[in-house]
């Protein structure tokens, strides 16, 4: 496997553009982007993206440094092994795959974020606990509970300190994503209810 040099890949990168082709087999420029547009368009239009902009971002990465790998650039062509287009191909393909990914976690970091806001808060849920026995009571016995568990009893902690955060507060204050703070929550939700039991 042998990669370009940046400057080689400049070069002819300079060249197709100004349509100079070193050799017959080159193809055009006009001929990569129209297999670029044939097989990506459609997906640039699933995830909400403009095919010209992914085109302009993969050929800035084929042409600057990595900073790495000085010499080379960030993504390196092995002109033996694929041609440009192929190579161009590939780029513009992983950045699809990059920004689906990301949309995909957007979304479900969205749909935990809005089961969070739907969590009722500590004191209301276990109200009855709070009406017949002290707070500072409930308070101890839930960290007595939780306490080989840090992020739980951190948890607790906020809320014993303010019982009126909102489940969202207390993850963002503990720079927790939601859907992580919800699988807390559940644990804690267990927890909570051995303790229910055993103060009723």
């Amino acid at each position: 496997m042998t990669f370009l040099t940046i400057e080689e890949q400049r070069r002819y990168i300079k060249n197709i553009s100004k349509k100079k082709t070193p050799d017959d087999n080159q193809e055009s420029w006009n001929k990569i982007l129209d297999k670029i547009t044939s097989k990506y368009s459609k997906y640039c239009a699933k995830i909400g993206v403009d095919l010209e902009d992914l085109i302009q971002e993969a050929m800035m990465r084929c042409w600057e440094e990595d900073p790495k790998e000085p010499g080379y650039a960030r993504r390196k062509w092995d002109m033996g092994r694929v041609d440009f287009s192929g190579f161009l191909l590939g780029i513009v393909r992983s950045l699809i795959s990059q920004i689906y990914k990301k949309n995909k976690q957007n979304r479900i970091e969205d749909e935990a974020m809005h089961d969070l806001s739907q969590i009722p808060d500590i004191d209301t849920q276990y109200e009855t606990i709070m009406d017949e026995d002290s707070f500072n009571r409930l308070t101890e016995k839930a960290l007595s509970l939780v306490q080989d568990d840090p992020k739980l009893y951190a948890i607790v902690k906020i809320w014993a300190r303010d019982p009126e955060m909102k489940p969202e507060e207390v993850a963002n204050e503990l720079n927790m994503s939601p859907k992580e703070f919800l699988n807390l929550r559940k644990r804690l939700k267990s927890k909570l209810n051995i303790l229910h039991e055993e103060l009723h």
